[in-house]
């Protein structure tokens, strides 16, 4: 059976050229956003789309359905939440909307979506890796937003790892937390100092290579294998 990962923020960003190299090792994907990624066209058939705006309600419960009626067909070793919003105008120029978005974007998608999803993966060897930002711990004028999402997501993963433990179940949960990367992300000009979106996808594919004893923490915030923390 294929080895099948669920994705989100595919059709841009670190989420594209990640989406590039799972297919390019046969990983299928389901991808969870507005858009069908843009390289689907090459893809052999390896991206499955559900239709989902993250900023709006009604998503959950179409992903659901859709688990319940296609979930146990395939071999699912992983939740990536590559998808993000953010805003760096300061608070009180920032639209509800604007700060709405975002929120749901970068923290209640993923709550919602490792909830449904956590139930199909594979209990023996499987990664939820979650794409934070080192705003969590270094905020920006402009940020209130956008930091206090990505620090809500930080907790998530710290959680998530917890209940994995106590069901017994091996599976990563990892946080990514790169400085600056060129993506153009929140209207940021790109820079020559700043993290390329290859080097950053290919920094969470190898980790993906890895297995789960041998991951080798090396980002700002992991949550180790349940393996690990069983034998801590």
């Amino acid at each position: 059976m294929t080895r099948s990962l669920f994705l989100t923020g595919g059709t841009s960003g670190i989420g594209l050229k990640l989406a590039s190299l799972l297919i390019s090792e046969g990983y299928h994907i389901v991808s969870i956003g507005r858009r069908l990624p843009p390289i689907a066209a090459g893809s052999s058939g390896l991206i499955t789309q559900l239709d989902a705006d993250l900023a709006e309600d009604g998503y959950a419960s179409r992903l659901s359905s859709w688990l319940d009626a296609h979930g146990e067909r395939f071999d699912f070793v992983g939740f990536i939440h590559c998808a993000g919003r953010g805003d760096t105008r300061p608070i009180l120029d920032t639209t509800i909307d604007s700060i709405s978005e975002q929120v749901k974007v970068n923290l209640l998608s993923a709550i919602l979506i490792a909830k449904l999803v956590l139930p199909y993966l594979n209990r023996i060897d499987s990664r939820v890796y979650f794409l934070g930002s080192r705003a969590r711990r270094f905020p920006f004028l402009g940020g209130s937003a956008y930091c206090a999402s990505k620090a809500g997501l930080h907790a998530l993963s710290d959680c998530l790892a917890l209940e994995a433990r106590q069901l017994g179940w091996n599976i990563g949960i990892t946080i990514f937390e790169f400085g600056t990367v060129a993506t153009g992300f929140a209207g940021v000009p790109k820079g020559p100092t700043q993290i390329s979106e290859l080097g950053a996808s290919e920094f969470i594919m190898e980790s993906l290579r890895r297995p789960l004893d041998d991951f080798v923490p090396r980002v700002v915030e992991v949550v180790p294998s349940v393996k690990r923390l069983l034998n801590a």
